[in-house]
């Protein structure tokens, strides 16, 4: 069975991303720091089912113990400028995904499932492992996504067990988003209903 518009959003998330990385490359190819900058999407460019009308969700991981808004400053730039100019829809002013969203990859594996787990934290580990995808640092991606499913799932656990650890976060993320779209579109009701 053929489904020509998933294969036409297919094919232009591809393009896009290739147009992205080659770019990204070439922007941070003389970087002193470019063995520690890592960029992720997700959402729909990390499903391949993008368009035209999609915006992009990506954050940028700095693996080294400086402030990266300082010390990687014109990377940030070129970074930014190399998604706007490839995606010009803003992405959204939660600050968990855009120019604001900076890292550490250790940010990623601190208090996973603990009080302190914020749902930007949660929302950016849970799509980085569900549909996340490589701008720029595929090996760095690869490993950080190892890692942090190593998090989840111990070594000795058994194949056919459910990672409970894992399906917990998993379904507290989807909750969350389920919780702030019922407040986001729920209808006021009117008076005297």
């Amino acid at each position: 069975m053929s489904y020509p518009q998933i294969e036409k959003l297919k094919s232009f998330s591809v393009l896009k991303l290739e147009n992205i990385r080659s770019e990204l490359d070439k922007n941070l190819s003389n970087s002193e720091y470019k063995d520690k900058i890592t960029v992720i999407t997700t959402g729909s460019y990390g499903r391949h089912e993008a368009s035209e009308e999609s915006d992009m969700d990506w954050f940028v991981i700095f693996d080294a113990d400086l402030p990266a808004e300082e010390t990687i400053e014109k990377e940030l730039k070129a970074i930014f400028s190399v998604v706007v100019n490839n995606v010009p829809k803003s992405v959204g002013s939660t600050g968990t995904f855009g120019h604001e969203a900076i890292l550490k990859y250790s940010d990623m594996l601190i208090n996973i499932g603990g009080d302190q787990d914020s749902n930007r934290s949660l929302t950016r580990r849970i799509l980085f492992l569900l549909e996340g995808a490589w701008l720029y640092g595929e090996n760095r991606f690869d490993n950080y996504q190892k890692k942090l499913l190593q998090k989840y799932i111990k070594e000795g656990t058994p194949e056919s067990s459910v990672n409970r650890f894992l399906l917990n976060d998993i379904i507290r993320y989807y909750r969350t988003i389920t919780l702030i779209l019922n407040i986001r579109f729920q209808k006021p009701e009117s008076p005297g209903a």
